[in-house]
């Protein structure tokens, strides 16, 4: 559990509340699961990488909060959460060499549902129902030669990507997006005795985590709330990098 307290103002003159409150917070334990299978094969003059991980998980807890308040009446909130994550990933890569260099071209595929389930048992707190599928389908290419003093490496991912959203077992259209999205990076090397200089751009996305995505309520206190949002959307960066390495 945890006791705190806490003093609330609105202005230095202008006192709202002094609160004494605690909260207790039980986990259920819940088992998790993670499977990772691969294979490593030939084929012709190719070789290839086939990867597949499966991620079950089930958390389940219960809050109590008290407090007591100075200039408020006193409060109990009690809730409930309940979460599920299921992930799923496979990739396949074929590899063949090219002279100085080599060149790779691959699939992956992954699934993701996150279920969060908030149960209130007080009546100023709505409990909340929510499902996110997403869907990924994504192809790639990565060439790497070297030519003299320079080494090249040049790469093309394009991704597909699906997202369904339900609210209390109701799909939400308006906050279901699909996504074509093309992700380019180029890497060019140079050698020399004294110097090597490295140039290179990518395109990179960051994707919302289980926890940014979970819509379950935490009540800390009643001025305190935390939850995260299912309606995140992935963040993209263009990285331009120069690195310069001399030799005295």
């Amino acid at each position: 559990g945890f006791e705190g307290s806490m003093s609330v103002t609105a202005n230095k003159n202008y006192k709202l509340d002094e609160l004494n409150y605690t909260m207790k917070k039980d986990y259920i334990p819940r088992p998790t699961h993670l499977i990772t299978t691969y294979y490593r094969g030939e084929f012709g003059k190719w070789n290839f990488n086939l990867d597949t991980d499966f991620y079950f998980s089930r958390n389940k807890s219960q809050e109590v909060t008290q407090e007591q308040s100075e200039l408020q009446q006193n409060r109990t909130v009690s809730s409930e959460n309940k979460r599920r994550a299921d992930f799923y990933a496979s990739r396949l890569v074929f590899g063949h060499s090219l002279g100085k260099g080599n060149i790779q071209l691959g699939s992956e595929f992954s699934s993701t549902n996150s279920h969060s389930i908030y149960e209130s048992y007080w009546d100023m707190i709505d409990s909340t129902n929510d499902l996110v599928k997403t869907r990924n389908i994504a192809t790639f290419c990565d060439f790497q030669h070297t030519f003299k003093d320079f080494q090249v490496q040049a790469g093309l991912r394009y991704e597909y990507q699906k997202s369904t959203y339900y609210e209390k077992d109701v799909k939400k259209k308006e906050y279901s997006p699909t996504y074509n999205h093309i992700f380019p990076n180029l890497n060019i090397t140079y050698f020399s005795k004294e110097a090597q200089v490295q140039l290179g751009y990518s395109k990179s996305i960051q994707r919302p985590t289980y926890a940014m995505l979970n819509s379950n309520i935490q009540y800390n206190n009643r001025f305190t709330y935390q939850s995260g949002n299912p309606l995140l959307e992935p963040a993209f960066a263009h990285n331009i990098f120069l690195n310069v390495n001399y030799k005295d």
